[in-house]
């Protein structure tokens, strides 16, 4: 049975629960925000009819530049799934996706020790920029608006 993608347009949709409770990811429920903006997206593959994995990101402007990148945020492909091609097909529809937004690349950031991300990213033409990365996280709690 082919591989299909479908992309969520609404916090509503019945299957976002259930993307991220298999891919072991805290649900507390929809952000509408994040639907109700074009420059984000998120897309699900289905195989045999059933959700395989899904992937999010969101296009980013830059000060800089005069175009956009894309920001891959997460790929979750779930393990009856793996390794029959879905994480290459969500990548592959959100590089089509970006290109057709305007976005000069994407760019993903990964842990060196995941090896099933490094071997797709590297396998699919990703290029890695730099050995030494490092991410720093700042916790905001509790949210509040800037004013």
């Amino acid at each position: 049975m082919p591989l299909s993608m479908q992309r969520v347009t609404q916090g509503s949709d019945p299957v976002l629960k259930h993307l991220f409770n298999e891919a072991s990811m805290t649900w507390d429920g929809p952000d509408e925000r994040f639907f109700a903006n074009d420059n984000h997206v998120l897309v699900w593959a289905s195989l045999e009819d059933l959700p395989a994995g899904f992937a999010f990101g969101q296009v980013l402007y830059m000060p800089h530049k005069t175009a956009p990148l894309f920001f891959l945020y997460s790929i979750d492909v779930f393990p009856p799934y793996r390794r029959r091609g879905v994480a290459t097909a969500l990548l592959q529809w959100l590089l089509a996706w970006a290109r057709k937004r305007g976005c000069s690349e994407m760019f993903v950031m990964t842990n060196d020790s995941n090896d099933a991300a490094m071997t797709l990213y590297e396998r699919t033409g990703g290029i890695r920029e730099s050995k030494d990365d490092v991410l720093f996280v700042y916790p905001l709690e509790p949210f509040s608006s800037p004013s």
